[in-house]
């Protein structure tokens, strides 16, 4: 589980850039652990994709393809 810290800063541009300190002086690993956190509560109830597919018998063309060849 990530460090959940709160830090004030004076303006915005101060902000954004302890933001892009913080994330660029993590670990690839680090930030994909946080990727995966923040992700858990919408892959929680499907714990993996199913698969799920059907056959359709869709039965003969209406159209001949002689038709189509000009024969």
């Amino acid at each position: 589980m990530t460090d959940k810290s709160f830090q004030a800063f004076d303006s915005h541009e101060e902000a954004d850039k302890a933001n892009v300190d913080y994330y660029n002086s993590l670990t690839t690993q680090e930030r994909l652990n946080i990727f995966l956190e923040m992700m858990a509560p919408y892959y929680e109830t499907f714990p993996r994709l199913e698969r799920i597919y059907r056959a359709v018998d869709l039965g003969e063309c209406p159209v001949s393809c002689d038709r189509w060849m000009g024969l």
